[in-house]
């Protein structure tokens, strides 16, 4: 048959004969789908076009030519088996090389060429020439053939002329419509076929024509041919001139170009065939007609004209002849007359078909006798009947042999299969076909007939071990060798059921969970195909009846209700009977009221985390059911969903389960003889859940609720955990029953085939079990076998019991015990026993530290290293036993270290599931334990250890590593110190705080009590709720030591809180140890843990003491700012104490052992241990007073027993100045005056107190302190002829600093303004500014001091120093203010002249920035009377005021101005007794230049002022009103802005009594 199939999966397809049912057509589609799906084979998916050939679809259709035999496919793929031993194979047809002639707006090509160049258009047209290959022309150019037809020719060569108007792109040649073109080419002839033993009778050669050609026009084609030559049947025949008419052949799908032929008559007689005598009609002749004849070109159907490649054969010559007989059947002597036929030759040999013969009268009716009756006298006939028209077709091949088949009709009665009623499946025949087939000596007869099967009827059908639904057989077929012309002395018949549906069922009682369901059938085609085949051997041996097919997923049964899997909660009492207190309740009797009150509030907090722990809970479930279910998967496949379990001894409970997959729509299942067979991987074999989680008990003694929380008691469980599952990714075809299934799967294992379980253990426990048949070089092969105990005395066996040994049942000889590969998970399945409420852990599970419980570190490590830590398995459908110890005496890092179970047919008397960790960074070993045992009551019993340690702490991170096999080390770098250890670890307890994770690693927070030992401490201290870090991944291996960088980057360093005064290094110096911690240094990119001792010193009573930190590393320029340590904090003390554990020692330590040379006792970070010459922070003590502040960084003792503390820098002093450049406790380094390295150190006398070796002196130091700016533009401080004194003893302090000068650089001009000081103060004495000069610019003080007055300005002082209000921003302010005395003109004018300079530091409280600012100016102002009437005087007022500012914060210029104001203007005044009043008005110009934005502005002001004065000797009010507009004009990147100023004040004064101010000011900037 031939189906064209568009894409990669072979669809269901309509036959293409009337006498082809669309059933049997879906049924042998169905067939060939599962073969093709067996084989695993894909069709290409880009393929236009698969045709799938099957011999009996293309038998019952009559087809022995169809409608793409004359196309070469492209490929050829198969056989692939069919069930009843039959082929298919699918031809895929690629997209061609091919040039294409395309009419305009046509949707096929009229012409498409295989082989073509075309050339360059001219006058003649468009020339193109033809290489070897096959030319194809479309149908309708040459008449009669049907849709999308394509008749092909091949050539050795030739031309092909279009009109000049052809256009060529690419492989596509455009022309107008109609097409109008001139062919001329030479056909190819086929080479004589290679092979022999076939058919010669017909003798057959050729001679084609040398050219053909053909014309295309608007009129038809025009065709022409030269002469040919045909020789069969010892006849010879030429074909003269091409008539110009066509003739299509449907029968053998060719074309006809007609040709005269001579001679016109045939010898029927010289035909020579075996399978049928053919004659004349007309017996007085004794010939048939010859009436025409001609080339015969293959015709294909191509609805796509890409697949047109080459053709499959050469053009062969045709004969049309009539008058012949034809007769093939015995015993009836007449013949069929054969009305006209078609004989086609070629150098393969010869065929003729006849179509439309008519039957005689009566029609002729032959039989084929197939296999014996049960009566024993007769055979089944199948009758072949002739009573309609019908075809025959004979061919004679020199390697195929001689074929002849017919069609008509079919009598089938046979006497099996029969249904589950007794009965015969009905086999109403309606077309038969009848195929004969010589090679050599034997004939093989092919019989085929479709049936008339009710669409809407179907058969119920027994096998074994399932219900099969079918349709009525759609079609009959049978194969065998041919005796005496009559019988088939050898053979079968087959028969082709469409399955609707099936249903699996047991030899044996059974229960399932699901109920056969008659399937309801519909209209849809059925899925499946069934072939039941009837074999016999010899005429007389018995029939054997077979069934083989796919039944396909559409299984008949339906599912039963399922157990919700929530539990159940227990029947109320009805009758309100008192069973009096649960055990709970009774163990709280004795209880005090406090306790009891505990108790309530623990029991509280685990119910308010109940729901929280049950949504982690349901997660967690399914992840770990997810887990199991797909490693499982992924060892033996998807567990099929349908379950049948047998109820009975005969398989000891065990079941089957098959159907759909998880994640699969369930292959077909195959049936052989029978039975219904699967492979081994589509089934496993299933039983009870195998142990029986029954409530466990918590006691009131071990239930630690401070420490674990409240325990829910008793805990019972919903479920026992689901079917327990055997299985093997086996291709072995057992049949679908219990014992066959196991026999199967174990007899996969000792083929070499891993076996997957799925079983439960003790209380919530699931795993899946992969038992390996090959040893590998980790681990020995496991062993599996059937154990079935027999007892030969008493005719019994033992039930089936499947066993397992890990590893082969290796000992284990005191390492880790031999485990199975799988995965093992613990469910958080727990539920309330009397409510059914789920509780959100399990057994190891805990309510207070979840992630740190057995349950959670035993499931990270099944995870991390997964195994099943199992020593034996055995599996029965009773229950399952197991007495497993499996040990790991070297778990160390949150593993499993105590698997042990004692169970006995599903009881659980032991359980026993103990994990060990290490609490970071301590290096403490712990364990913890959970054991659930069975007591002599029949109660089971839960007991949690908790977290034990059952090593110190100190630092000990050797472990015992299983691949090297000996004892390694961490890769953890530690130093001690003065940390010498943690002993008596104890009450370890959940400590606050979120779990944290880096890098694979989960740490969880834990406190505990300890004994501390310190260097400098007698004895050991208690340490109370130190922290440590229990790990809990990874498992099996130490946490990496990024992970713990992490966790001290992220959290701070890791300790706890102590109490305890030492003796730093045996100085004297008293040290009070508050925190014991472990912090962090890097050592060239390694991290480095440091344990640290943080606390404070006892600091001197000489002044204000304190430790402070400033950072070094990352600094600005200068230095940073110190700020003081908090004292709850302290500083930290350190020493290079590196210690080191070597691999391979097992040496018990006390103490963490030395493994270099120890460093001295420093104040620093941990972080700087490595790197005292360049700490990130320094350390330092600092002495402050209102004069000065002294900074000793870097503190430290360099040896035990040395009585003094060292500096690892250079001490330094800062006077009051210096200070107010910072806002910390000391301020950096560059703004201070450092010392010598080493000039001073500090004594501890004999009490602890410090004091300084030697006074400090300073003189003339020469470098100055930049206040502010830079030269010339801002403040500096000059130390050069200064002497600075400061002394430090146990007593007492003293400072005294002389000339100190500070001086403004304004305006480029350096040192104009400035203050000259002398700073004292002490113990005995008050801190003060004992004198305050003021400094002008040289040439100034020049000038000045030939002018009385300004000569000799005086000194100010004393003036106290105190501390500073933070609410002000400067902490010191100097300003000076000179005037001239006024001078008179003769004129009667006023001549005023004015001198200020001004000088600040300190803190600019908006950025926290130093801030210092200097001012000098200049103004002269002058009044001029220019008319006086009475009591009123008119006056001019002019002024020329000149001023130089500027200001810095943090170091910055942000503000150094010029500003020149000229202002005149004309007023009036009167005084009237004790009033004085006066008016002005006047305009101005203003020069203003900005160093810093280089802009120069100018403008103009316009100002009013009015005033009454009341004076009595003094003012004793005085009200001012001015008002005053000022603009200045700039330049900003091009555009001319205006800056405006509009202000208007009011200021009234009485005095001492009270001052008003009214200010209203606008400003704005526009743009001009």
């Amino acid at each position: 048959m031939s189906d064209p199939i568009r894409s990669s999966r072979p669809p269901r397809t309509t036959p293409g004969s009337e006498a082809f049912s669309r059933l049997a057509g879906d049924s042998l589609a169905r067939l060939a789908e599962d073969a093709l799906r067996r084989s695993d084979t894909r069709l290409p998916a880009d393929a236009p076009l698969v045709d799938r050939r099957d011999e009996r679809a293309d038998l019952l259709a009559g087809r022995f030519v169809h409608r793409l035999t004359g196309l070469a496919p492209s490929r050829r793929i198969g056989p692939f088996r069919t069930p009843g031993g039959t082929d298919v194979f699918y031809h895929v047809f690629l997209a061609a090389r091919r040039v294409e002639v395309r009419e305009v707006g046509a949707t096929a090509p009229a012409l498409v060429l295989t082989a073509a160049r075309p050339g360059t258009a001219g006058p003649g047209g468009l020339p193109i020439a033809l290489d070897a290959g096959t030319l194809w022309i479309r149908g309708d150019l040459v008449g009669g053939l049907p849709a999308d037809a394509y008749a092909g020719l091949r050539v050795d060569g030739g031309t092909l002329t279009l009109p000049a108007s052809a256009t060529v792109t690419g492989d596509v040649i455009t022309v107008p419509a109609p097409l109008s073109a001139a062919l001329k080419v030479a056909p190819a002839a086929d080479a004589p076929p290679a092979g022999a033993g076939g058919c010669t009778a017909a003798d057959a050669s050729t001679t084609l024509p040398g050219a053909v050609s053909l014309r295309f026009g608007s009129g038809g084609p025009e065709i022409g041919g030269d002469s040919g030559e045909a020789r069969v049947w010892r006849q010879p025949f030429r074909f003269g001139s091409a008539t110009g008419d066509t003739t299509f052949v449907p029968r053998l799908w060719t074309l006809v170009l007609g040709y005269d032929v001579e001679p016109d008559t045939l010898d029927p007689t010289a035909i020579g065939a075996e399978l049928v005598r053919f004659g004349a009609a007309d017996p007085a002749t004794g010939v048939a007609t010859v009436r025409g004849g001609g080339l015969g070109l293959p015709v294909v159907v191509a609805t796509d004209p890409a697949i047109l490649g080459e053709a499959a054969s050469a053009a062969r010559w045709l004969l049309h002849v009539t008058g012949l007989t034809a007769h093939w059947y015995d015993p009836d002597p007449r013949a069929h007359e054969l009305p006209e036929a078609w004989a086609a030759v070629s150098a393969a040999g010869a065929m003729l078909v006849a179509d439309q013969i008519a039957p005689l009268s009566p029609p002729v009716r032959h039989a084929y006798d197939l296999w014996a009756l049960p009566d024993g006298g007769h055979r089944l006939p199948w009758w072949q009947r002739y009573d309609r028209p019908f075809f025959l077709l004979h061919s004679c091949h020199v390697v195929d042999g001689e074929h002849l088949m017919t069609q008509g009709g079919a009598e089938v009665a046979l006497d099996r299969p029969v249904t589950t009623a007794g009965e015969p499946v009905p086999t109403p025949a309606r077309d038969g076909v009848l195929l004969l087939h010589r090679l050599g000596d034997e004939v093989t007869a092919l019989l085929g007939a479709t049936l008339a099967a009710e669409p809407r009827r179907h058969l119920q059908l027994a096998l074994r071990n399932a219900l099969v639904w079918t349709t009525w057989p759609t079609l009959a077929y049978v194969r065998g060798v041919l005796r005496d012309g009559r019988s088939i002395g050898a053979g079968a018949a087959h028969l082709l059921f469409g399955v609707h549906g099936w249903a699996p069922i047991l030899p044996d009682p059974y229960v399932a969970n699901a109920t056969v369901t008659r399937p309801r059938i519909g209209r849809e085609p059925p899925p499946a195909a069934l072939v039941c085949t009837v074999a016999w051997t010899a005429p007389d041996a018995p029939a054997t009846v077979d069934f083989e097919g796919q039944l396909g997923p559409s299984v008949a049964v339906s599912g039963r209700p399922a157990s919700s899997g929530e539990p159940r909660p227990a029947d109320a009492d009805r009758d309100g009977t008192d069973v009096g207190l649960t055990q709970v309740e009774q163990g709280r009797l004795g209880l005090d009221k406090r306790t009891d009150a505990e108790w309530d509030a623990a029991r509280r907090r685990e119910q308010e985390l109940r729901g929280q722990r049950v949504e982690v809970a349901r997660q967690s479930d399914a992840k770990s059911n997810a887990l199991v279910d797909r490693y499982l998967d992924e060892v033996v496949g998807p567990t099929p969903g349908l379950l049948l379990l047998d109820v009975s001894t005969n398989q000891d409970l065990l079941g089957v389960a098959m159907g759909p997959r998880r994640g699969d729509a369930g292959g077909p299942y195959g049936v052989d003889g029978l039975e219904v067979r699967a492979e081994v991987a589509d089934l496993r074999v299933v039983a009870l859940p195998q142990v029986q989680w029954e409530p466990v008990r918590t006691l009131d003694a071990d239930q630690d609720i401070m420490t674990m929380g409240w325990f829910p008691t008793p805990l019972a469980s919903a479920s026992d955990g689901g079917a327990t599952t055997l299985g093997a990714r086996s291709q072995k075809l057992v049949p679908v029953v219990p014992a066959d299934a196991l026999d199967g799967t174990v007899g996969a294992f000792r083929d070499g085939v891993p076996v997957g379980l799925r079983t439960t253990l003790p209380f919530g426990l699931v795993a899946a079990v992969v038992v390996r048949p090959d040893a590998t070089a980790a681990r020995p092969a496991d062993l599996l076998d059937l154990t079935r105990p027999a007892f030969p005395a008493e005719d019994a066996v033992g039930g089936i019991q499947v066993t397992a040994w890990a590893e082969g049942g290796r000992s284990d000889d005191g390492g880790v015990s031999a485990a199975f590969d799988g995965r093992l998970r613990q469910l958080l399945n727990g539920v309330d026993l009397a409510s059914g409420a789920p509780l959100g852990l399990s057994v190891l599970g805990s309510t207070a530290d979840p992630t740190g419980s057995v349950e959670s570190v035993f499931n990270n490590d099944m995870a991390a290293n997964p195994k099943v830590p199992v020593t034996r398995i055995d599996v029965s459908g009773y229950g399952g036993s197991n007495f497993s110890d499996w040990n790991n005496p070297f778990a160390a890092f949150a593993e499993a270290a105590k698997v042990q179970f004692r169970l006995i047919v599903g009881r659980t008397a032991l359980e026993v599931i103990k994990v060990n960790s290490v609490l970071h960074p301590w290096g403490i070993r712990v364990t913890r334990s959970v054991t659930v045992e069975r007591r002599p009551g029949g109660g089971v019993i839960r007991r949690d250890s908790g977290w034990q340690a059952f090593t110190p702490g100190l630092f000990d991170y050797r472990y015992h590593d299983k691949v090297v096999g000996d004892i390694v080390v961490a890769p953890y770098a530690f130093d001690a110190g003065l940390f010498r250890g943690l002993f008596d670890v104890r009450s370890i307890r959940p400590a606050p705080g979120a779990v944290f994770g880096s890098g694979g690693a989960q740490l969880v927070p834990y406190h505990f009590d300890a004994d501390l030992a310190l260097d400098g401490l007698p004895g050991r201290t208690p340490a109370t709720g130190v922290l440590g870090w229990l790990q809990v991944t990874p498992n099996g291996v130490p946490a990496p030591a990024s992970a713990l960088r992490a966790l001290i980057e992220a959290q701070g360093p890791v300790g706890g809180p102590v109490d305890a005064w030492i003796d730093v290094a045996g100085s004297g110096l008293p040290y009070r140890a508050q925190r014991i911690e472990v912090g962090l240094a890097d050592d060239g990119g390694t991290p480095l843990f440091v344990a640290t001792v943080r606390g404070m010193p006892r600091l001197p009573e000489t002044g204000a003491w304190s430790v402070v930190v400033r950072p070094v590393a990352g600094a600005p320029p200068g230095g940073g700012e110190a700020v003081p340590v908090a004292e709850n904090r302290g500083t930290s003390l350190v020493r290079r104490y590196p210690i080191g554990y070597a691999a391979g020692d097992r040496t018990v330590f006390t103490e963490p052992p030395l493994v270099g040379a120890p460093g001295a006792y420093r104040f620093a970070d941990a972080a700087d241990l490595l790197v005292p010459a360049a700490p990130a922070h320094d350390y330092a003590l600092v002495q402050s007073t209102p004069t000065h502040a002294f900074c000793f960084p870097r503190p430290s003792v360099p040896a035990p027993g040395v009585p003094r503390i060292e500096s690892g820098a250079r001490p330094a002093l800062a006077d009051v100045l210096a200070r107010t450049t910072s806002k910390g406790a000391f301020p950096p380094p560059a703004n201070t005056i450092e010392l010598a390295p080493g000039a001073v150190h500090l004594d501890v006398g004999a009490a602890g107190r410090l004091a300084l070796s030697a006074p400090v002196e300073i003189v003339d130091h020469p470098t100055p302190l930049r206040i502010a700016g830079s030269t010339g533009h801002g403040a500096q401080l000059r130390y050069d002829d200064s002497t600075l004194r400061l002394e430090l003893t146990e007593e007492r302090w003293s400072a005294d600093f002389t000339g100190l000068r500070v001086w403004n650089d304004i305006a480029g001009m350096t040192e104009l303004t400035g203050s000259e000081l002398h700073i004292a103060g002490g113990t005995d004495r008050r801190p003060e500014i004992v004198e305050l000069r003021s400094l002008l610019l040289t040439e100034i003080e020049e000038i000045l001091r030939y002018i009385p007055f300004f000569g000799d300005r005086g000194v100010e002082g004393p003036i106290p120093l105190g501390a500073t209000n933070a609410k002000h921003e400067v902490k010191f302010d100097a300003k000076t203010i000179v005037s001239f005395p006024k001078f008179s003109l003769p004129i009667g004018a006023e001549i005023t002249a004015t001198l200020s300079m001004g000088a600040s530091s300190g803190i600019d409280l908006a950025t926290g920035g130093a801030k210092a600012s200097g001012v000098f100016g200049a103004e002269l102002e002058g009044k001029f009377p220019v008319l006086s009437v009475g009591v009123v005087q008119i006056f001019i007022i002019a002024s020329l005021k000149v001023t130089f500012s500027i200001t810095s914060v943090s170091g910055s210029v942000t503000s150094e101005k010029f500003e020149l104001v000229a202002f005149v203007g004309v007023g009036v005044e009167g005084n009237v007794g004790v009033f004085r009043a006066y008016a002005f008005l006047g305009v101005g110009f203003v020069l203003v230049y900005d160093a810093i934005a280089a802009r120069t502005s100018y403008g103009g002001l316009v100002a009013f002022e009015a005033g009454v004065d009341i004076t009595r000797s003094v003012k004793i009010v005085k009200v001012k009103l001015r008002a005053e507009l000022r603009g200045l004009v700039y330049d900003d990147a091009g555009t001319t802005k205006c800056d405006y100023t509009g202000s208007v004040k009011l200021q009234v004064d009485i005095f001492l009594i009270i001052s008003i101010s009214a200010t209203y000011q606008v400003t704005d900037t526009v743009t001009l």
